[in-house]
């Protein structure tokens, strides 16, 4: 049927209106094939954005140089956006709420501890890992800071160990909590809580004269205990402190007990200004094991007695610290669910329905998700069950004072583009980047991989494992270009294992440098020595008390000891028999022995022991080292026992047939990929670990995700006969999750996108009399919304319920009706609209029939030829010729004068208005719009009188100017000479029009 004919191909409409831009170009593209640069310029020029071509394929396509239409459809259907909502509804039970309790000084500053059948005391550290695997070690404090527990030192555990029957349980450490003895099932105790002067900044104020003077000082003058203590005239030294500025070094243990009952009042009373709370969520009344402590100041967090697997594994789904008490309580929900398997409800049953203004009714809980392959996105907190979701709505039905029914929207958000935004999103261009970095970089030592692979990996170095392991993906695809590995990021991430080779390396060569430190060390004492150095050690330690024996003695002469010790022959027990003891332990054990508690005591871990014996023996080791290395430091000999540590290793692998300088090649690649800053964030991107998100359309900016968001809710209001929209105040939302961006988020930028969308007459930032609905908080206070109201009309001159329910671009937001097609600036697609109503005005008055003389044509034939002539006038001739027009004559040069001269001319050629009645009255069922006129002109299978003359006569003719119009700018390239000369000669009559005056 020709250019007209195609032009009234639609674009495929989703449930919620959507279409795409793209598609319904492609779908009416004036050419079969064209120039890729060219399609690109007339679907920019059509109103589609670069983010729809990127989204769909095309911009892609439209690099090559030719194109044909099938292809544009093609990548368009294989890249199609469709959505999907899932709607909660119905009342969640009441079975599940919070508690909230302040918590006292005492209680919000407790240390968890295991008391020992000796009288040791063992510290809580929630997040270390036993030998065994499980998590929550009781140790003691000073021994956790060194490298690794000692074969002799208690470790105690938790149950908490990967097994089956109570991995996914959950429990809170309490006082009473048994607690097993690393490796075995044995208890060596029960959890015990001790106040922690340390946490409750006590010792800060103690440890400071100034602080502790000023705490005194309010004791003081508060309590009349204090004040008589100090003006007690026994109390000089007190008062010495307190008035004349000494030091605490004047202080007896009555006053400094009496000062700790200072400090400690001064901190509770600066605890107070801003207390702790709990919130606890309860399950059927009773309370569980998941709570957050803070407070609105300092926020919430998990507190330390959570089971240890909640600290550790929440750190991937939970956030480490939330501004509010609301955001706690949907932190712990999450919890619930994971853990327990337990959500407020059915599975599409309300989830957050109390995070809503009172009152109300008809809550429901939309999430609008894409339609994927593959799962791009999921959050766990709040609606955990959902995939790929582009962002939640939830809404209450409210009425106005007026009894209009408003939809009002209570949370509108994408967790997607709020966690994109925080985190970062993948973008394919940095991690091709990344690639081709590492290709550069990998090529040059692909000759390492081949000498690994020659080998048996049984004999050679773990990290030469690890390196080969890290070459051979990247070795098997050397021939791909870095385009083609974007997907996987297979060379960013064998970068990632060219770094824990190099790891591995770099801890054998710290393991081997400190065994030729020990070795160092022994070979510098003579046997004599060493065993001198350790009876002087162990007696020591023996008579420094418990703590000394148990760090410092083997257990097998500790046992000896102790015997004697209880034997109760004397007490304290004989210093010669210790000493005997001592000694015959020493001079009995063999040479390896006594070399390996030398080395232990030499360490760099006990230069600073605790025990004195101990630190003069790692001194003087220390002053041989720098003997031996004729070293003025320390830093000198480690630098030379490194490079030793290096060579030999070089050694070996020159041996094995491995360059030697393998690790140091591999060393500079990595550097070199890694102080790359582009390269170095594409490799993130790309890794397993990666907290970078996922790319999709709508959720990279927040434009985006908003106006999509509009569409939907205003359609779902138009949809479901509601008379009005409102938001909740930003306010509201801040009040809610404490928050302050929510305040911008709500009342500006939510405006905005309504303006952007439906452009109503009124600012959408304003609040006008009569278009407001006011709902109070849970507090009584009230909050006033702007009601964007359907009826409410836009500056287009349609109101915002027809905008709302018309079928929409996805991507772009064009102009309504005709607009939309010729893609007018707004001014014209005004006058448009205008034009489009006085038409209608005009169809409706009562004019005298009037003969109109043409002959053989009868009044209906007449008409029909008017109606059909007049529709395809308004509707496509006119003003696709005055675009025509204008467009012929912008390409040739003219002056915008001349332009908008020509783009009047061009119309004026089709210019016609129908005036008899039977004309006016086929006129009328073209009322329904564009659609229903391009339905009835062409329905082929009634073929009356204005169809059979506008499908045979008028189209065609219509399809000729229209090329001709367009000029030499639409002639297809292909044309042959004699095609090229018609052409030109059917486009006389408009080119004639828009010559220069």
């Amino acid at each position: 049927m020709g250019f007209y004919k195609r032009l009234l191909k639609p674009a495929k409409t989703d449930k919620f209106g959507f279409y795409s831009q793209a598609e319904e170009i492609a779908l009416n593209a004036p050419q079969k094939k064209m120039r890729g640069d060219d399609a690109r310029r007339m679907f920019n020029k059509k109103g589609v954005s670069k983010k729809e071509l990127q989204e769909l394929g095309l911009d892609e396509l439209f690099q090559q140089d030719r194109v044909t239409q099938d292809e544009i459809l093609k990548a368009i259907d294989e890249n199609r956006i469709e959505f999907s909502v899932t709607e909660y509804k119905g009342g969640a039970p009441s079975n599940i709420n919070f508690s909230s309790d302040v918590l006292s000084f005492n209680e919000a500053h407790q240390n968890l501890f295991v008391e020992l059948d000796d009288g040791r005391k063992l510290t809580y550290f929630p997040l270390r890992e036993a030998r065994d695997g499980r998590f929550g070690v009781f140790a003691d404090r000073n021994a956790i800071k060194a490298p690794g527990f000692g074969p002799d030192e208690v470790v105690g555990v938790l149950d908490t160990g990967p097994d089956a029957t109570n991995f996914e349980f959950v429990g809170e450490v309490t006082e009473g909590t048994p607690v097993f003895r690393e490796g075995s099932t044995d208890v060596i105790g029960r959890v015990k809580k001790e106040f922690d002067a340390d946490g409750a900044r006590i010792t800060d104020i103690l440890e400071d004269d100034d602080l502790a003077r000023d705490a005194l000082n309010m004791s003081y003058n508060r309590d009349e205990a204090t004040a008589s203590y100090v003006m007690d005239e026994d109390n000089e030294s007190i008062r010495d402190f307190l008035f004349e500025g000494a030091s605490q070094d004047v202080l007896d243990n009555t006053d400094k007990n009496i000062l700790y009952d200072a400090a400690y009042s001064m901190a509770e009373s600066n605890y107070l200004d801003e207390p702790v709370q709990r919130v606890t969520l309860m399950l059927d009344g009773n309370p569980t094991p998941y709570s957050m402590v803070g407070n609105d100041e300092y926020g919430f967090s998990l507190p330390g007695n959570s089971d240890p697997r909640l600290l550790r594994e929440g750190r991937n789904f939970l956030d480490d610290e939330v501004p509010s008490q609301q955001e706690a309580e949907v932190q712990l929900s999450a919890a619930l669910e994971r853990y327990e398997n337990i959500i407020e409800g059915d599975n599409n049953n309300l989830r957050w329905e109390d995070r809503t203004l009172p009152g109300g009714d008809n809550s429901v809980e939309a999430v609008f998700k894409l339609k994927l392959p593959e799962l791009r996105f999921s959050e766990e907190i709040h609606y955990p069950d959902a995939e790929n979701q582009i962002f939640h709505v939830r809404t209450k039905d409210r009425k106005d004072k007026n009894g209009n029914l408003i939809l009002y929207v209570e949370e509108f958000q994408s967790d997607w583009g709020q966690t994109g935004r925080k985190e970062g999103f993948k973008d394919p261009e940095t991690i091709e980047y990344a690639e081709s970095k590492a290709k550069d970089e990998l090529e040059g030592v692909f000759d390492i991989y081949e000498g690994i692979k020659a080998k048996d990996s049984r004999t050679l170095p773990r990290f030469l494992d690890q390196a080969a392991r890290a070459l051979s993906e990247p070795y098997n695809i050397r021939d791909v270009g870095p385009a083609d590995s974007v997907k996987f990021g297979i060379r960013s991430r064998s970068m990632e294992r060219v770094k824990s080779a190099l790891n591995d390396h770099h801890d054998d060569v710290k393991a081997l440098a400190k065994e030729l430190r020990g070795d160092a060390i022994t070979d510098s004492f003579s046997i004599d020595e060493k065993k001198a150095a350790l009876k002087k050690i162990y007696e020591d330690a023996f008579n420094d008390g418990q703590r000394s024996q148990n760090f410092y003695l083997p257990e097998a002469l500790k046992g000896r000891l102790l015997r004697i010790e209880r034997s109760g022959a004397s007490f304290p027990p004989d210093p010669t028999l210790v000493r005997q003891t001592i000694s015959d332990y020493v001079d009995t054990d063999d040479l390896p022995g006594i070399d390996k508690k030398i080395k232990e005591f030499s360490s760099v871990g006990f230069s600073n022991a605790n025990l004195q014996a101990v630190a003069d023996f790692n001194k003087e080791s220390f002053g041989r080292l720098l003997q031996l290395f004729d070293a003025d430091s320390y830093g000198k000999v480690n630098r030379d026992l490194n490079q030793q540590a290096t060579n030999l290793i070089e050694n070996t692998l020159e041996l094995e047939g491995v360059p030697r300088d393998a690790m140091r090649r591999l060393q500079k690649a990595y550097n070199n990929f890694s102080v790359d800053e582009r390269a170095k964030k594409g490799g993130k991107m790309v890794s397993p670990y990666s907290s970078f998100v996922e790319r999709a359309p709508f959720v990279t900016d927040t434009e985006s995700w908003n106006n999509l968001g509009m569409k939907y809710i205003f359609d779902r209001a138009s949809r479901e006969g509601y008379d009005g929209v409102a938001f909740t105040p930003g306010q509201v939302q801040k009040n809610r999750w404490g928050k302050d961006g929510l305040i911008t988020a709500y009342d500006t930028v939510i405006p905005s996108s309504i303006k952007k969308v439906f452009n109503p007459s009124e600012s959408p930032g304003s609040k006008p009399k009569g278009k407001t609905i006011t709902v109070e908080d849970a507090e009584g206070v009230p909050h006033e919304s702007r009601v964007f109201y359907l009826n409410e009309p836009t500056k287009d001159g349609k109101t915002i319920g027809e905008k709302a329910a018309k079928r929409r671009a996805m991507f772009t937001v064009p102009p309504a009706g005709l607009a939309a097609l010729q893609m007018l600036s707004p001014e014209q697609a005004q006058a448009q609209e205008q034009k489009a109503k006085d038409a209608e005005s005009m169809m409706r008055e009562q004019i005298t029939p009037e003969s109109r003389g043409i002959g053989g044509l009868g009044d209906t034939l007449y008409g029909a030829g008017e109606v059909a002539y007049e529709g395809l006038s308004d509707i496509f001739i006119e003003p696709f010729m005055g675009m025509a027009g204008a467009e012929a004559a912008f390409e040739a040069g003219l002056s915008p004068e001349e332009v908008e001269a020509a783009r009047k001319r061009s119309s004026a050629l089709v210019d016609f208005e129908t005036q008899s009645p039977r004309g006016r009255e086929l006129k009328a069922s073209a009322l329904g719009g564009l659609g229903s006129l391009a339905e009835y002109l062409t329905d082929e299978s009634n073929m009356g009188p204005a169809q059979f003359l506008f499908q045979k006569a008028i189209m065609p003719a219509a399809e000729a100017v229209t090329e001709a119009g367009l000029g030499v700018i639409g002639l297809d390239p292909r044309d042959t000479p004699e095609m090229e000369r018609l052409r030109q000669e059917a486009a006389r009559p408009v080119i004639e029009a828009i010559q220069p005056i």
